[in-house]
């Protein structure tokens, strides 16, 4: 039996380091060895030497955590190989779109990530890999890419509605977030701040220094979420063009659509002012 360690990072991550990943190196693996492999990844250096003997056991075997079966370590037989067969790559290389402010520099990253994808799939088949599929994408540079670029699809989440980090990046207005939480004026303490019932627990923490708040108002221009606790909103209407009066409904665009929506059950469908569908959602609090 031939043991194999092997050390690969996220294709697509640091695109000037020599393109490696974990499925690359036990298909390598399996067929230099004409044998069983045992497959450890570089992170873990205390494993029990009894895991050893039962992963040596045979035949494939595998590590279950949480009922969910962990590529490494383990053992792969010859007999895999079919399954493992390589027909393309993915990679999320945010680093090229969320440092980028405006339509320009967006599409500068875009055609950068691009070529960067493209120089590691053609790295991969020129190792006999098949790269059929080059998969990449972000909400930021989606609809940025040019034919020819190098990449066969796109994955890009938040585009589809957006939030105000994207406006603050450039990559959409205002008017094309259609992503909102419906919050309460529940009081106005002073002529400068009123109090809106939706918090960490409705628009969730700022993720980040893309934008400067916690919320807007867009039907009151001026008007910012400057502060947040659990139940709360603290909103700064010092700018706001008009005033904000207890018991009224206001829309909340979040900083951050994912972690907002993973707050809630439901997505109400609007058009015009009146609700047309309910939408369930379905990965609420599944991080795993």
């Amino acid at each position: 039996m031939n043991d194999s360690v092997m050390a690969g990072m996220m294709t697509g991550s640091h695109p000037w380091r020599p393109p490696t990943h974990p499925l690359v190196g036990i298909v390598t693996a399996l067929e230099r060895a004409h044998g069983p492999v045992v497959a450890v990844a570089c992170d873990q250096p205390f494993l029990p030497p009894e895991l050893f003997a039962q992963l040596a056991a045979g035949p494939a075997a595998a590590v279950r955590v949480n009922d969910a079966i962990e590529p490494f370590p383990a053992r792969y037989e010859p007999a895999a190989l079919p399954a493992l067969r390589i027909v393309g790559m993915m990679s999320y290389a945010s680093h090229f779109a969320y440092p980028k402010r405006g339509p320009e520099e967006l599409a500068e990253g875009a055609a950068q990530e691009a070529r960067a994808i493209a120089e590691i799939a053609a790295t991969l088949a020129e190792a006999g890999h098949e790269m059929t599929r080059i998969s990449g994408g972000s909400t930021p540079t989606a609809g940025r890419y040019r034919a020819g670029c190098g990449l066969t699809e796109i994955r890009a989440g938040t585009y589809c509605i957006n939030d105000r980090n994207q406006v603050d990046i450039g990559s959409c207005t205002m008017e094309q977030v259609a992503l909102s939480v419906l919050a309460t004026v529940v009081a106005r303490p002073t002529a400068e701040r009123a109090i809106i019932d939706a918090g960490t627990k409705g628009l969730d923490q700022q993720v980040g220094t893309t934008s400067a708040g916690y919320g807007w108002l867009p039907e009151v221009p001026g008007a910012l979420v400057g502060k947040i606790n659990d139940e709360h909103g603290f909103v700064d209407v010092s700018a706001a063009e008009r005033e904000l009066s207890i018991g009224e409904k206001v829309r909340v665009v979040p900083p951050r659509a994912p972690t907002c929506l993973n707050l809630y059950d439901t997505i109400h469908a609007t058009r015009g002012g009146v609700v047309q569908d309910v939408w369930r959602i379905t990965a609420r609090g599944r991080n795993t």
